[in-house]
């Protein structure tokens, strides 16, 4: 993943896009949870490979159910703005709900958006869905630390 990270941003290295795509792309199928919401950011936004919302929406679910606050967050934008999917802004708050839990303090101002757009009934029903979801989601912080210290494999 770091040296993946290298590439992308031309740390020590010459800035290699498609090296650093490949290398996130060899983490990310080992598991490593940063390189998942990695790709799934990049194809996600576009900026640095063609936008592909089926892509973002898969290495972001990966990694979101895993624990990683980030793709929590991305997801809950994926799914508030029906990117890759439909619109549902129950899934959306639950998933800001969770990156908030996780430590991802711009989720709590997109939460905090979304609930200015809810019924009382909706928001109801997306506490509910929240509590749900955070029983479903493997979810500590040794855990995810862990993962993130994991390097390429040699």
């Amino acid at each position: 993943y770091w040296l993946g990270d290298m590439y992308e941003n031309g740390y020590g290295v010459n800035k290699d896009i498609s090296k650093a795509l490949a290398l996130f792309n060899e983490s990310a199928a080992q598991g490593v949870v940063e390189a998942e919401a990695r790709l799934g950011e990049l194809y996600l936004s576009g900026e640095e490979t063609v936008q592909n919302f089926t892509e973002a929406r898969r290495w972001l679910q990966k990694s979101a159910n895993r624990g990683n606050a980030r793709a929590q967050r991305l997801l809950g934008h994926m799914n508030e703005y029906g990117l890759g999917g439909e619109k549902d802004a129950i899934r959306a708050y639950a998933w800001y709900q969770l990156a908030i839990l996780g430590g991802d303090g711009l989720a709590a101002h997109l939460r905090d958006q979304l609930l200015d757009t809810l019924s009382p009934e909706q928001i109801d029903e997306a506490q509910t869905y929240a509590e749900q979801l955070s029983k479903e989601v493997a979810d500590t912080p040794a855990q995810l630390q862990d993962e993130n210290q994991r390097t390429v494999p040699e």
